[in-house]
């Protein structure tokens, strides 16, 4: 257990923020060999289709784990204020929460998938494939729920280290099944789904064992296998509106990823791939909020604000000279990587991935200040301001691709990113200041 409440604070941060990031570039990375696979054994079409159920996975997996993030929040308080017990009966209530959403979201899904399909006009050639593939990676909500928990669970008493050998297991697992099933047994892009859910399962499981072994503190006593009315309560509270903030965001993705089914393959599929290269980039931004959102929940739960506000300081400059290396990344090396996903050298492709880089990372230093602010936000247990940031990352990119989609055509969808995240990250950064000061009085 780390207590985050004493000693240097940036090296603290840090160093629970880089087993996070490292982390992210797993899970991301093995998304983009999971393309690479498809790519060389399936074709552009299973890329693009990939890109199209993207979003739509976005919006599912980003409200499992804000809400599991939320769950976190008030554990990470609990361990803050030196109160285990407190602690344990959170983790028990958040642990049939999740058994209930995930069992939820799996039927409702499945149900409703063709639906959702068709709304966002998927191409007639691509459907059949994308609908396959989503309907799998719905059977793995649970899993994703129970990772995502008790990696929550470890981050919250400052152990961000653990997670990460455990998603590496799950990476490595992902992508040797992946092979297996695409390259060997030519299940494509099914095959992908299956690898996925799989490793997720090996990820839960191994996370759970962890945790009862390592930190049998935290095992829950027989007294405490009891729901309770006021920690659900506080539970959906600040959770479900943190999984509402993932799902607006990924609501207007979903938005704009039904002008982009406009476009051509080759545009889908460019606008996929280059969205995945950048989701490994910035995950510095989430790797260091992710770090700032525990200090500051930890520090919350001690009284200590003078940590908090030196914290946010110190994470604010360090975003700005990271923002720096990220554009410089995209510049040199965004296109070349673009390259490996096909197998003869595709223009169109291409084209379509160097037109989003270009549209998109001079916005970065933006980005980084707005995942930064937004999750110390959520350190301080702000769950509405979260989601509020969702619905204006919801309207900006509405509002971009409805207005300027039919004058510019592709070139609008790729600046619905950047314009969005320069407004939603003033909203942020100007929200933060308000309602911190404001906690303090309470």
């Amino acid at each position: 257990m780390k207590d985050m409440t004493k000693g240097p604070i940036l090296s603290q941060i840090l160093s629970f923020a880089i087993f996070i990031f490292i982390g992210g570039m797993l899970q991301n990375l093995y998304l983009i060999v999971d393309s690479i696979i498809l790519g060389q054994y399936v074709g552009e079409n299973a890329i693009a289709a990939v890109g199209i159920a993207s979003p739509i996975n976005f919006v599912v997996i980003g409200f499992l784990i804000g809400v599991t993030q939320g769950f976190s929040i008030n554990m990470a308080k609990s361990f803050g204020e030196n109160n285990l017990a407190k602690f344990r009966q959170y983790l028990y209530n958040s642990i049939i929460l999740c058994i209930i959403i995930g069992i939820i979201f799996t039927v409702v899904l499945s149900w409703t998938n063709g639906y959702i399909l068709q709304i966002i006009n998927t191409p007639a050639h691509l459907f059949d494939m994308t609908h396959n593939f989503l309907f799998i990676l719905y059977l793995g909500c649970i899993a994703n729920l129970f990772y995502n928990l008790f990696a929550g669970v470890l981050r919250s008493i400052g152990n961000s280290f653990a997670p990460l050998i455990f998603l590496a297991i799950s990476v490595i697992s992902n992508v040797t099944i992946a092979y297996i099933f695409v390259a060997i047994f030519n299940l494509g892009i099914i095959g992908t789904g299956w690898a996925t859910v799989i490793s997720q399962i090996i990820a839960a499981t191994s996370c759970y064992f962890y945790i009862r072994k390592k930190y049998p503190e935290l095992t829950i006593n027989k007294n405490e296998n009891n729901l309770e009315k006021s920690f659900i309560e506080k539970l959906i509270k600040q959770g479900i509106p943190m999984g509402m903030q993932f799902s607006f965001t990924g609501i207007g993705i979903i938005i704009v990823q039904t002008f982009l089914n406009d476009f051509s393959t080759n545009h889908i599929a460019g606008f996929s791939v280059a969205s995945r290269i950048q989701n490994i980039i910035i995950y510095v931004f989430v790797a260091l909020g992710s770090g700032l959102s525990t200090f500051i929940s930890q520090n919350y739960g001690a009284l200590k604000f003078n940590r908090i506000d030196k914290a946010v300081k110190m994470s604010t400059i360090l975003t700005i000279f990271l923002s720096i290396f990220t554009i410089a990344f995209v510049y040199f090396l965004g296109t070349p990587i673009a390259k490996l996903f096909t197998k003869e050298e595709n223009l169109d492709f291409i084209g379509a991935s160097q037109t989003y880089f270009n549209s998109v990372m001079w916005a970065y230093p933006i980005l980084g200040l707005l995942i930064v602010y937004r999750n110390a936000l959520q350190g301080y247990g702000f769950p509405i301001s979260a989601m509020f940031a969702g619905i204006v990352e919801l309207v900006m990119r509405v509002l971009v691709v409805i207005i300027f989609t039919g004058s510019y055509g592709f070139l609008a969808i790729c600046f619905s990113d950047s314009i969005t995240w320069t407004v939603t990250g003033i909203v942020l950064i100007f929200a933060y200041y308000y309602l911190a000061k404001h906690k303090r009085k309470i």
